[in-house]
């Protein structure tokens, strides 16, 4: 059983939002990244999501590969998944009619959270149900996560684990106040260093403000600044963390995520690699390649996660994390933070997994988009009857190879359509026919609209 929990980890961070308008945006959008669970653990699984998802059925005719999963949905979602599971009747007799007769269950979160625990307790003492948590920490150790997951935490840790800081992490601080704030602004700016001002506990780039030294030769500069600050929507002006901005010209995000098991049933390991893709500031999905590994960050961003997996072992975190970074134009890796759940490309990778094989990377290149804007209202059989051609899997005469018939696109989110958005995974031989597909695809929808 998969409870794709993804607002309730951000909750702390999404109840900060003063306009509700904004607030309530944040939280569908959140709900709706939650539809690429249905492609975690493979087969023969129950989904828990927090809205309608249209396009289970699809998933389910993709041959033999999600034929056993199954969805199903609070009628009124809230921040908390769990807590909307422990009070809607029609979700717990989903879940009880799943389980039964076994009464044995292993559950899958996004994030391990307190609203999570608290759902593993209420299933074992009201319905006598064994609850099974492969990914998840002993409740006592929970804070080590939720520690980790803020900025400071990371750079406290890491710094400890990973030696040469000044090598390896922007340099940057932590700032209690708004004033306090500005000073260090001003700062790093007057020794001609750009700087970017991230909230402790922001995600998916929300909450960041990059000031560059020109920024000194505007009038009424600090003042200007601190209204910036104080008025922006996702800062809290008591918990920021400023560090130095590392310029990308090429756009070089790679991210590695590692699964950290029980510190005595075997050791952390690598699930993937992959580069970012950002818009605006806003992570938006990412990119998985063979070509990948001859990039010169590849090995050192592998070194990094393996130190801080086994440190987090033997800490006692268990669970899925990953490391993302920068790479500057020198070439030098830089780590930026790390994410103690299920990350953006989980679902991705064990996609390509279930559909490939576990030695994917090595042939085949993966693009995802978590969020595509459509300029209509495109209905799912309208949308998948459009770019049926496209479609994993692809037709053989269409592609002269022998993987032609494993190449193709899925649709990976559905239940942002009505608001003319929908998210999909590319699987091709290369980078270039992965983009070749995507613009194929593009085409074809801007004909139907």
């Amino acid at each position: 059983m998969v409870i794709a929990n993804t607002a309730e980890a951000y909750s702390s961070f999404l109840w900060r939002i003063n306009d509700s308008s904004l607030h309530n945006y944040h939280v569908r959008q959140t709900h709706a990244s939650s539809d690429r669970a249905l492609l975690w653990q493979g087969d023969s699984k129950l989904v828990i999501g927090s809205l309608p998802i249209f396009h289970l059925e699809y998933l389910n005719a993709i041959g033999h590969y999600y034929k056993h999963t199954k969805y199903c949905h609070p009628k009124t979602p809230s921040v908390s998944l769990c807590e909307d599971i422990r009070n809607d009747a029609s979700v717990l007799k989903c879940l009880l009619n799943y389980i039964s007769p076994h009464k044995t269950i292993h559950c899958i979160p996004y994030a391990n959270t307190s609203a999570f625990f608290k759902l593993v307790e209420f299933l074992e003492t009201c319905y006598n149900l064994t609850v099974l948590l492969p990914e998840s920490p002993y409740y006592k150790n929970l804070w080590i996560k939720d520690y980790l997951d803020t900025k400071m935490g990371f750079r406290t840790l890491t710094s400890r684990w990973l030696g040469d800081t000044e090598n390896v992490l922007p340099f940057g601080v932590h700032s209690s106040s708004l004033e306090e704030a500005v000073n260090i602004i001003t700062w790093f700016l007057q020794r001609n260093c750009a700087c970017i001002v991230k909230d402790n506990s922001g995600y998916l780039g929300l909450g960041q403000i990059t000031v560059h030294p020109n920024a000194l030769q505007q009038e009424n500069f600090a003042n200007h600044l601190l209204q910036q600050i104080a008025q922006h929507p996702y800062l809290e002006p008591s918990d920021l963390v400023i560090e130095e901005f590392i310029q990308s010209s090429q756009k070089q995000y790679p991210s590695a995520e590692f699964f950290v098991p029980p510190v005595t049933t075997g050791v952390p390991f690598l699930t993937y690699v992959c580069n970012q893709v950002f818009s605006k500031g806003n992570f938006i999905g990412v990119l998985i390649s063979p070509e990948q590994k001859n990039a010169s960050w590849y090995l050192t961003l592998i070194n990094y996660g393996l130190i801080v997996a086994q440190n987090l072992q033997n800490m006692g975190f268990i669970g899925y994390f990953d490391v993302d970074a920068i790479v500057d134009d020198s070439e030098n890796l830089y780590a930026l933070e790390v994410n103690t759940r299920r990350t953006g490309a989980t679902h991705v990778h064990e996609a390509a997994c279930h559909l490939l094989g576990k030695h994917y990377v090595d042939n085949f290149t993966l693009l995802s988009r978590n969020s595509v804007k459509t300029k209509t209202n495109i209905a799912i059989d309208t949308l998948l009857e459009c770019i049926d051609t496209l479609l994993f899997p692809m037709n053989s005469s269409n592609l002269k190879d022998k993987d032609a018939t494993r190449k193709g696109i899925i649709i990976t989110h559905s239940s942002n359509l009505p608001q003319l958005e929908f998210g999909y995974l590319i699987i091709a031989g290369s980078t270039q026919e992965t983009m070749s597909i995507h613009q194929e695809m593009s085409r074809l929808i801007e004909i139907l609209e």
